[in-house]
């Protein structure tokens, strides 16, 4: 499985986050299953929050989304001329 995010830097602000409304960008989840996509009736995308059977994805999720958060905070913030 993939875990997509969206990593954002606002020029205003001279801050990087990440952006923390992932169906603004991945409709369908932001998970993507290679086993799902194969599958004929299904294109391979989850959202593990609106799931029920995939709890260990949703701890997964919610566990990278914080590590990702931490981890951006710590991006230099870029010189501007």
């Amino acid at each position: 499985m993939q875990y997509h995010y969206v990593v954002v830097y606002d020029a205003d602000e001279k801050s990087w986050s990440v952006e923390s409304d992932s169906e603004a960008y991945f409709q369908d989840g932001n998970v993507w299953s290679l086993e799902l996509s194969e599958k004929n009736d299904y294109n391979g995308w989850l959202d593990p929050s609106c799931e029920e059977d995939t709890p260990k994805e949703f701890a997964l999720d919610e566990e990278l989304f914080k590590t990702l958060k931490y981890v951006v905070a710590a991006i230099p913030i870029p010189k501007e001329e």
